[in-house]
């Protein structure tokens, strides 16, 4: 019998240390909408930090003016209370051209938590050139009401 609640009590103990753990735990994301792109379209680079953090995250990012043109940036915080645990949801999206075709690889963003460092994995991105711009026809042109179309 005293066996038995030793071995109950080290079963709760455990559990409260795993439920405690995952409490502390903090997920660290980064994202792109899209692998590959043309020349005239953007890139959405969506970074997601979610846990018990003090305090606004110190996120590291790379170095983005090198390869893209930023274009737009947004952040947001959300409070989640799940089971009366509550969790910080903080989200930066940053709107990115690119300034070259080719393959672009965007490094590793990089979290710092107390004395923990978290790293996202790097992104693998191909650019592909622009369509050239196609000129309309006379014919086109007519059965657009003699209207030329550009492209931006």
């Amino acid at each position: 019998m005293f066996k038995i609640l030793v071995l109950i009590l080290i079963f709760l103990s455990l559990l409260c240390l795993v439920i405690f753990a995952q409490d502390e735990a903090v997920r660290f994301l980064c994202s792109a909408d899209k692998s590959e792109l043309g020349m005239d379209d953007v890139l959405n680079l969506k970074i997601t930090v979610e846990g018990n953090i003090p305090g606004n995250p110190k996120i590291e990012l790379p170095k983005l003016e090198q390869e893209f043109f930023i274009v737009a940036t947004s952040q947001s915080e959300d409070t989640v209370i799940k089971a009366g645990k509550s969790s910080t949801i903080y989200v930066s999206n940053i709107t990115l051209m690119p300034k070259r075709p080719g393959e672009i690889i965007i490094p590793a963003a990089k979290l710092k938590v107390d004395s923990k460092v978290y790293k996202s994995e790097p992104i693998k991105i191909k650019v592909i050139p622009a369509k050239p711009f196609k000129e309309l026809s006379p014919e086109d042109q007519e059965e657009n009401g003699g209207q030329e179309q550009t492209t931006l």
